[in-house]
């Protein structure tokens, strides 16, 4: 179950270098109750894509992990008659980012996750990432919404983004004791991205022309 990458452009070591850094040096993103709520991947933010609407890049993204013929049920809802069995329409269900992801942990553990989604030198996980950010992006500006406003907000465009994360050194950065902020921060690396390809973007030309859903 393995999908071509379109545009293998993604420098992914750099993306995956340790970082530290200080809060005051950087456009920094966290809960909903600090500000740029709008970069974050549990933000709502509608995405069409071929007559769907997601309701947030994190249910994109979680969707990006299977096929459309994935069935999983979790333990305690086998007898539920209303509960939808296909993964991929069950997070595409969902009501915002945060359900989307956890509403696909059993089909997870069962090992129903494409098989190239960490594989090394691949990380299809980063790409689903990109694509999920990018298409963000996109359907943002045409909506006039607050994620494109946040990313191109010239007040911190000579600011790199980094999300401040409770527990996720991969995606984003923990504080440590000493107050530095460490981690791979790979969303905020990939929004900075998509900040520096915003007129391609909007132009249409996507790093993922056909996108990163399996069939």
């Amino acid at each position: 179950m393995i999908s071509k990458v379109q545009n293998a452009e993604l420098d992914l070591e750099m993306l995956l270098r340790e970082e530290a850094v200080l809060k005051q040096d950087v456009a920094w993103f966290a809960t909903n109750k600090n500000q740029r709520w709008s970069l974050h991947n549990f933000a709502a933010g509608s995405i069409e894509w071929k007559g769907e609407i997601w309701n947030s890049s994190e249910t994109l993204y979680q969707a990006c992990k299977y096929g459309t013929h994935v069935e999983c049920v979790p333990a305690g809802k086998e007898e539920d008659q209303g509960y939808e069995p296909n993964v991929r329409k069950r997070i595409f269900q969902q009501n915002g980012g945060r359900p989307a992801k956890w509403t696909q942990k059993c089909a997870q553990k069962a090992g129903f996750v494409r098989e190239d989604w960490l594989r090394d030198g691949v990380l299809m996980c980063i790409h689903a990432m990109n694509w999920a950010i990018e298409m963000k992006f996109y359907s943002s500006m045409n909506q006039e919404s607050q994620f494109a406003n946040d990313v191109m907000n010239p007040t911190w465009a000579h600011l790199p983004f980094y999300e401040f994360s409770s527990k996720d050194a991969y995606w984003g950065t923990i504080q440590r004791p000493d107050g530095v902020w460490r981690g791979k921060n790979v969303v905020g690396k990939l929004i900075d991205g998509v900040r520096s390809r915003a007129d391609a973007i909007m132009e249409g030309r996507f790093s993922y022309p056909e996108g990163l859903l399996l069939p």
